[in-house]
């Protein structure tokens, strides 16, 4: 049991990584994004917003941008 939950956390890790190599300056860009809409918002908002943000972009980078740059 060990021994499988170590090989899936590898395997884990390396597709976290794949994922990150592919999508580096669209992660760039979001983040990017996020920090300019979110700089200028009062405190109350910013928390709301960041969060929503951040949902949007993990539920849409993955499956509309890794396809465009295959290994």
């Amino acid at each position: 049991m060990a021994m499988h939950a170590a090989t899936t956390q590898k395997n884990t890790v390396y597709m976290n990584a794949l994922f990150i190599g592919r999508n580096r300056l669209f992660i760039s860009i979001f983040s990017a994004l996020r920090f300019s809409i979110t700089s200028f918002l009062p405190p109350d908002l910013n928390k709301k917003t960041q969060s929503r943000l951040t949902n949007l972009i993990i539920e849409w980078l993955p499956f509309n941008i890794l396809p465009f740059f295959p290994a």
